[in-house]
């Protein structure tokens, strides 16, 4: 019996806002073709972790409630065509430094903990629609602002039809100066 899990950090927008990009994704998709991300399984990636057996599991469960940061709002403002991985995506024209600590504190805790994280710079991102061409009218996204007040370690199941998600584990996301006044 497998006991290894696919895990990963990441934020769930509100269910409006990810039935707006879907919708989005989806005229894109007529236009550049590919697949677009089911409306429920649209998600920003903190950090991905990969393959873990359950202990390992349970560690990342304990690495998430050590990570301290604050609410914050996030807009998903501007959309790009990557080419090297044939993606469209959506995300905010400039990350709110509340989500890039989030980011460096949660991989800052992995890496002690010894997993691997990316080295590269952090590029908010939320993948609308996998194998694409580029588009030929790439119009922006309809503009969303939503609150983050948690964060989330997930775990995708590989399928024929596609990645199911499940969450784990929810951490709040608190304001500093509210928790010290108790």
């Amino acid at each position: 019996m497998n006991d290894e899990q696919r895990l990963f950090f990441a934020l769930w927008p509100p269910q409006e806002a990810a039935q707006s990009v879907h919708a989005w994704a989806n005229d894109v998709r007529r236009d550049a073709g590919g697949r677009a991300i089911a409306a429920p399984n649209i998600h920003l990636t903190l950090a991905f972790i990969g393959e873990v057996d359950d202990a390992r599991a349970r560690e990342l469960a304990e690495i998430g409630g050590a990570v301290r940061a604050e609410p914050f709002e996030l807009a998903l403002d501007e959309a790009r065509y990557w080419a090297h991985n044939r993606i469209v995506w959506a995300g905010p024209s400039k990350a709110p430094e509340a989500l890039l600590m989030l980011v460096r504190r949660l991989c800052a805790e992995l890496a002690g903990a010894g997993y691997k994280t990316d080295t590269r710079p952090y590029q908010a991102h939320i993948t609308l629609v996998r194998d694409a061409s580029p588009p030929s009218v790439f119009r922006a996204p309809p503009a969303q602002r939503f609150r983050v007040e948690e964060f989330l370690l997930v775990r995708s199941e590989l399928s024929s039809r596609g990645p199911t998600y499940s969450v784990q584990q929810r951490y709040a996301l608190a304001n500093p100066a509210r928790s010290r006044s108790a």
